[in-house]
């Protein structure tokens, strides 16, 4: 009999949940329906009753993406042979996606020897060995597609109508409010982040800069939004990536200034999916989106908010400059790792292009990053002349160079050898267990030294297949950067060669980042391959 490793997959997705009541249990009645319906039909399967079983759930994940968190970690265990039988409830479970389901009935799992059963279906891949499932299987995909499709437009209706009523249809709320507990539909303030909110409008109101905002709120020891939102929701994954250096800066007190929310309204519809079956969103114009105001208690007045938006208007300067600069998204602060802002140094008395750390002049103590700017010049004149020095470096060692690739093909060899070595034990081994098992078939030995002495041979023959692996990762590492790498690297310095000055298309070409840790201590990251420039003799250290 088949010993079978069963998966019980059960998926609810975020449109049922939306077309369910409001008063959901902690685990959703779908979830519940579909493990009994699974369980109850092992039970009553004699093949399968008693056999190991693990149970995989994703609560909230539409049907028509296979990134799902609970799935992708199933077929990890499948692929490890942990698992050789899928269970869902029906074909939509598993997914609505009609082309990829088919891929994995037909293709994929039948690879991997895996039985894949739909109860509701009266599907049992194991009686369509050696065939497809039928017409029947392929037509319930496709009205499984489109029922999808028509699915998500009825939702995207019932949202957009909550919408254009006030409600809230997003589990996020802006900082300063909470979501009202007696009716999640609507929020309330709270209270010690409503009082940040109201001082920060009348600080910009009475005329002081973003950056000195954000300055004094870190003095007051006020926590960011983030910070807030963690402590008053700890159980949320939201903000659980940020650093803990993380403070106040002109960005954040910007974006609290602009939201609508503050005078009372709600603003929705500011994200749209591109496709109904993909989770890309676009950005709606600020026009289309849907603005309903009077549905909360404001924080400050809509002639408050339309003051500091007026002033926002008068102020606007616009200098950064689009992706057309050579170091665009390049330059990185050695302390935070944040992108360095590149602006004017002084619009009036010195009016160059410089790179600074925006978030350094909201910090305050020893830790804080580096309050040196940099002139955008002077950036491109030091990676404009460490080319060079590569440029020469490469010329002149050249034949140094050569020797090393010769040496690297000699290594190959080396390795290839190795692997034939390894080849032919594995194969001794694999013929000493055939040959034990001949011994313990017309009885020469016990069963006990047979298994004693097949489990020796197996625990050799796995170490050096391990062995094996790790000598053909490495043959197709230095064959990659013996064929590949080093010849792009080439190919790199004869465009660096040609070129007559620092532009956007040589940055690109060369530099990968630049870490600026303050005007002396400057780290540049080449796109070249560290061997290379070790080859050619140049010093991977921070350059002045």
């Amino acid at each position: 009999m088949n010993e079978w490793k069963i998966a019980k997959y059960i998926r609810l997705s975020q449109a049922d949940r939306d077309l369910c009541s409001n008063d959901m249990k902690k685990e959703s009645e779908s979830i519940s329906h579909q493990r009994d319906l699974i369980e109850t039909y092992i039970a009553g399967q004699p093949e399968l009753r008693g056999c190991e079983q693990m149970e995989f759930y994703d609560d909230g994940y539409s049907g028509t993406n296979f990134a799902r968190p609970s799935f992708e970690r199933m077929l990890e265990k499948i692929k490890r042979g942990e698992l050789n039988c899928v269970i869902v409830k029906d074909f939509s479970r598993f997914g609505r996606d009609y082309i990829e389901l088919g891929d994995y009935l037909e293709r994929i799992f039948p690879v991997l020897g895996v039985r894949f059963i739909s109860i509701n279906d009266r599907y049992d891949s194991i009686n369509y060995k050696g065939t497809t499932g039928g017409m029947d299987v392929v037509m319930k995909n496709i009205v499984y597609t489109y029922y999808s499709r028509d699915l998500s437009t009825k939702v995207k209706s019932a949202k957009r109508m909550k919408m254009r009523q006030g409600l809230l249809v997003n589990g996020m709320v802006p900082y300063g409010y909470i979501k009202d507990p007696n009716d999640h539909g609507k929020m309330i303030i709270e209270p010690e982040a409503a009082k940040v909110v109201r001082e920060i409008f009348d600080l910009f109101l009475s005329g002081m800069k973003l950056d000195h905002i954000a300055v004094l709120m870190n003095d007051r020891g006020y926590e960011t939004p983030g910070k807030h939102y963690k402590k008053i929701n700890p159980k949320q994954k939201m903000y659980d990536n940020n650093s803990e250096m993380r403070c106040w800066n002109g960005s954040m007190i910007k974006r609290i200034l602009v939201r609508k929310a503050y005078y009372g309204a709600v603003v929705s519809h500011t994200l749209e999916h591109i496709d109904w079956s993909r989770k890309n969103c676009t950005r709606v114009p600020e026009e289309e989106q849907i603005v309903v105001e009077g549905m909360h208690e404001p924080i400050i007045s809509k002639e408050e908010y339309l003051q500091v938006q007026a002033m926002f208007q008068k102020t606007n300067r616009r200098t950064e400059i689009k992706g057309d600069y050579p170091l665009f998204k390049k330059v990185r602060c050695g302390t935070c790792g944040r992108s360095c802002r590149r602006d004017l140094r002084n619009s009036v008395l010195d009016p160059h292009m410089a790179y600074f750390c925006n978030y350094a002049r909201s910090q305050a103590g020893e830790h804080r990053c580096t309050m040196d700017v940099i002139e955008e010049e002077r950036l491109h004149q030091i990676i404009w002349e460490e080319l060079q020095r590569l440029i020469f470096l490469v010329d002149i060692n050249r034949d140094r160079i050569n020797d090393e690739l010769i040496k690297v093909g000699r290594e190959q060899e080396e390795l290839n050898q190795q692997q034939a070595e390894l080849k032919r034990t594995i194969q001794k081994n694999e013929t000493k267990k055939l040959e034990l098992m001949e011994k313990y078939l017309v009885k020469k030995i016990t069963k006990e030294r047979f298994q004693e002495e097949k489990e020796l041979l197996e625990k050799k023959i796995a170490t050096y297949e391990q062995q094996m692996a790790e000598v053909r990762d490495k043959m197709a590492e230095l064959a990659e950067w013996r064929h590949v790498k080093i010849p792009e690297d080439f190919a790199r310095i004869k465009k660096c060669n040609e070129a007559k000055e620092f532009t956007k298309e040589l940055a690109d070409l060369t530099v990968d980042q630049v870490i600026f840790y303050d005007r002396e201590h400057i780290d540049i990251r080449w796109k070249f391959t560290d061997g290379f420039l070790k080859m050619a003799g140049m010093k991977e250290e921070a350059l002045g």
